[in-house]
Order: structure tokens, then sequence, then C-alpha cells
């Protein structure tokens, strides 16, 4: 009983460190293969939320392959006009009707990377990708608060782009997925 209890111990002291050694970074993609040929009977619902914040939900018939479809959609917001709010409400109405009618295609890559040494290494990042350790992106030298998107957690980072001739700094936010995760939303 000793040795169980000792080797539990070992392992429990040893995971917390061993998972602080390596990063998994995932980038995942869907492709929609259908098209939709006409939009009617479109209706936005604009609801005034809690702290400002506004939620626009769409209701739309879509032509797919000569068949007449109801969806929905819906985006909270909260510094975006109602036009700029709903607009992105209704594309995630249209996004919802072809997911459910066409296959798609889904890609996801993953990348583990593990480090020796307790500096992270800086990572080159892709839009879209995700990132378990904040610390392996640059913060921007200039805007280093976080800030608050659609009631996501952000930040700015910098990478530097090697041009042939010289460096080129890269600006990026990245948004907060879960209280681990982060995941590219920009780069400029």
């Amino acid at each position: 009983m000793y040795k169980k209890i000792l080797t539990l111990v070992c392992v429990s002291v040893m995971a917390p460190v061993m998972a602080k050694d390596c990063v998994l970074q995932q980038r995942t993609t869907t492709t929609n293969a259908g098209q939709i040929t006409e939009i009617r009977n479109v209706n936005f619902d604009v609801l005034n939320l809690d702290h400002g914040r506004k939620k626009c939900m769409v209701r739309l018939d879509g032509l797919v392959k000569g068949q007449w479809l109801r969806s929905y959609g819906e985006h909270t917001y909260e510094h975006e006009p109602n036009k700029v709010g709903c607009g992105i409400a209704s594309e995630v109405a249209k996004n919802n009707l072809l997911l459910r009618l066409n296959e798609s295609t889904i890609k996801t890559e993953s990348v583990v990377v593990c480090r020796d040494d307790q500096k992270p290494k800086m990572v080159s990042t892709q839009l879209g990708n995700i990132v378990d350790d904040i610390t392996q992106l640059r913060p921007h030298p200039t805007y280093q608060r976080t800030f608050y998107h659609n009631g996501q957690e952000c930040r700015w980072f910098v990478e530097m782009n090697w041009t042939g001739a010289n460096l080129q700094p890269i600006n990026g936010i990245v948004c907060k997925l879960n209280p681990r995760q982060w995941i590219v939303v920009d780069k400029f």
C-alpha cells in the first residue's frame, strides 16, 4: 500500500511539470461546398442586453439546389452599429444553412511544441491558430493592455517576419477561448 501511494504522489507532482514543457497548437478550418443562389424573407430582431451589449437575431430563407430552406443566426456585440452586428448575424445564418445542407470539409492541424528551458520560445502564428501558452507571443510594445471584443478578452501581439532583406514587424490580435487557450483572430 505504501508503494502505491508513493507512485500516485510522484505522478501527480510530475504531471504539472510535464504539462508546462509542451504546448499544443491547433488550427481548424471549415470549408463548405454549397452555394446559396437567393435570399428572401430576412427578419432582424435586436435585443438590448446588460452592460450596453446587444444581440441581433436573423431569420431568413435561402435557396440552395432549388429548395427554399429557413435558417437562423445571431451575433452579440457592444460597440458596433446595429447594421454591422446584424450583418454578421446574417452571415452566420447563411453559414448555418450551408452547414446543414452540404458536406463540409474540416481540417485540423495540430503541433506539439516542447521546450527544455524555462523561457518559452516565441512562435510564429497564422490566423486561426490556437495557442495554449500566451507567453509564447511577444506583447505589442505600444498596445499592452487587455481589451474586450464581443465579450471576449483580447490582446495585441507582434511578430517579426524576415522579408529577405530585413525584419518586418507584423501586428496580431489573440482572444481568449477559455482559461488556458487563446486564438489568433487577426494579423496585419
